[in-house]
Parts: C-alpha cells; sequence; structure tokens
C-alpha cells in the first residue's frame, strides 16, 4: 500500500512519470491491483497516451472492488476519485461530437485515407478548439506528410490544452521547437 500511496502522491505533484513507474512495478508483481491500474491509466492520459489510458483503465474496471475496504483502500480510492475529478474538469470538459469526430478522423487515418482523415480533425477542432486529441492526430498527419511548420502549430495547441503531453513536446524537441 506504501508504494502506492507514493505513486499517488507523485500523480498529485504532477510528477506523471515516477508515477507511472511506480505504478508499473506494482502491477509487476500484482497484475490485477485495480488501484495501480487506475493510476497508471490517470498517468498515461495525461503523459498523452489517450489510447493505452483507455486499455488499461478497461482492464481495471474488470476487477471488482473488494467487498470490505481496509481504511487504506478507502484512503487510495478517495484520491483516486479526487484525482479523476479533477482531470476530468480540466481534460475531458470536450464537447462529445468533436470527440467522435477526433476519433473518426484517427480511424480513416489508420485505413489509409489521411485527407478524409484530416477534414474530420478540423472539425473536431471547429466544433471544440481544446480537443487534444484532435490537435494531435492532425499535428501527426502534418508531420507524416512532412508539412512541419502545421505540425508545430498543432503541437503547440496540444501543449496549450495539456501541458503534460510528453509525446507533443518530444516531436517539438525533435523539430527544433522545444
Amino acid at each position: 500500500m506504501n508504494k502506492l500511496l507514493d505513486a499517488i502522491d507523485s500523480l498529485e505533484k504532477g510528477d506523471l512519470l515516477s508515477a507511472r513507474t511506480i505504478a508499473e512495478n506494482i502491477i509487476a508483481d500484482e497484475p490485477n491491483n485495480r488501484y495501480a491500474l487506475q493510476l497508471l491509466s490517470i498517468a498515461f492520459r495525461n503523459l498523452g497516451e489517450s489510447t493505452k489510458a483507455g486499455e488499461i483503465l478497461s482492464r481495471a474496471r474488470n476487477i471488482p472492488l473488494p467487498k470490505s475496504p481496509t481504511k487504506d483502500e478507502v484512503e487510495i480510492i478517495w484520491r483516486l476519485t479526487q484525482i479523476t475529478s479533477n482531470f476530468q474538469k480540466t481534460t475531458y470538459a470536450v464537447n462529445p461530437q468533436a470527440l467522435a469526430y477526433a476519433n473518426m478522423g484517427a480511424e480513416l487515418c489508420k485505413l489509409g485515407k489521411p485527407n478524409e482523415g484530416k477534414s474530420y480533425f478540423e472539425k473536431s477542432i471547429q466544433l471544440d478548439h481544446n480537443c487534444e486529441l484532435a490537435h494531435y492526430n492532425l499535428g501527426l498527419l502534418e508531420y507524416n506528410k512532412k508539412n512541419f511548420p502545421a505540425c508545430i502549430k498543432s503541437m503547440h495547441e496540444v501543449i496549450r490544452i495539456n501541458p503534460n503531453n510528453l509525446k507533443a513536446k518530444d516531436l517539438l524537441s525533435e523539430l527544433g521547437e522545444g
């Protein structure tokens, strides 16, 4: 439990990499530790890895909560709930329709239809300028087309929305903007 509390402390302080590392170590020892999985999901989401975060959260949700949680487990549940609540207020305040367009754009790009995907990302951003996923994927699309100024612009928007998005920071750094 102490390692998990340390990971939560790191997450609350904004030290996402430490929180992720501690949670991963706990999961290596206890693959069905629901709390470590939830914490890891939050860390990955804040690091800009939404898909991985969703997969991990789904795995955590399939593990039942204890019928009689200990005092430490109650504290962990409460703190994770607070972190998730605060995170959702700031990050998931995205128009659901905009998120749907961003997801559709990503799927179209995976199917080899980048021009169609781009129009969906642009529609998503038009609906909600704070859709991190749309800006990020639009930036990747522009990067792959070697349109680096447009990529840089999109990645700066990602960082404006989520200053902890390490993937966007890494890409900006690679392009000499970090």
